[in-house]
């Protein structure tokens, strides 16, 4: 046996041992494998010697459902990285509109000459501004107009202008109606989301064994995260 037959040895082990990795049998083993890879190395045994240790019979490469359980749990991982994102900062966003809004607003103040009539400010705004109204009122002292993508007042008294443009924040606003269900056809992949994460908790109770497996170690944080949930009831 050579140094590359107890290379070859050892990525054996780990994949006939998956899901053991914490287990004090599979840490022996490694252990000794690393050892007479050491003793080889360092020519303190020749590669040719012949070893009176066996190795125990290598499991069946017939995957059990652990290993099932980790391979998808990787691969649905994997796919489920995009939209755990589109989740996670829509709901970020959502939680801060006030701050993260999906729509961009800027303000305009300036004045225009005092005590028009509503004909007279549509002919003054035609000219004197790059504002295309759609429809404008007058309500008492107030001119109330609109245009594509904003709204304002014009103040008869004084002249005084102040109106707002709104303009959207393409990607967050996409992303915030993806959150709300507002895009055609998402309810379905929603839906499905839904269930891979469902799949996902579970299966995450059972892939480890050992002293950090579930009932040893993770029982503890899965509890910690229910009274999380649970403290809310109290909270108004």
């Amino acid at each position: 046996m050579d140094a590359k037959a107890v290379e070859a040895w050892k990525k054996k082990t780990r994949e006939n041992h998956k899901g053991e990795e914490e287990t004090a049998h599979f840490k022996e083993e490694i252990a000794m494998i690393r050892e007479i890879h050491r003793q080889i190395t360092d020519a303190e045994i020749p590669y040719h010697m012949a070893y009176t240790w066996k190795p125990p019979p290598m499991r069946s490469s017939k995957k059990n459902l652990r290993q099932w359980l980790w391979d998808l749990h990787r691969d649905i991982g994997y796919f489920a990285v995009g939209m755990s994102l589109v989740y996670a900062l829509s709901g970020f966003f959502l939680s801060h509109k006030d701050t993260f809004s999906a729509t961009r607003t800027v303000t305009v103040d300036f004045e225009l000459t005092a005590g028009l009539d509503l004909p007279d400010f549509i002919e003054t705004m035609d000219k004197e501004t790059a504002v295309d109204l759609t429809h404008s009122r007058e309500k008492g002292e107030y001119i109330s107009f609109f245009f594509e993508g904003g709204e304002g007042d014009y103040h008869i008294p004084t002249g005084q202008v102040r109106y707002e443009s709104y303009s959207r924040r393409g990607l967050m606003l996409f992303i915030n109606q993806l959150h709300l269900n507002q895009r055609k056809g998402w309810v379905a992949v929603a839906d499905v989301f839904s269930f891979l994460l469902v799949f996902l908790a579970l299966s995450g109770l059972v892939m480890v064994r050992g002293r950090k497996g579930f009932l040893k170690r993770g029982i503890w944080f899965m509890l910690l995260g229910f009274v999380l949930i649970l403290t809310f009831i109290w909270i108004q």
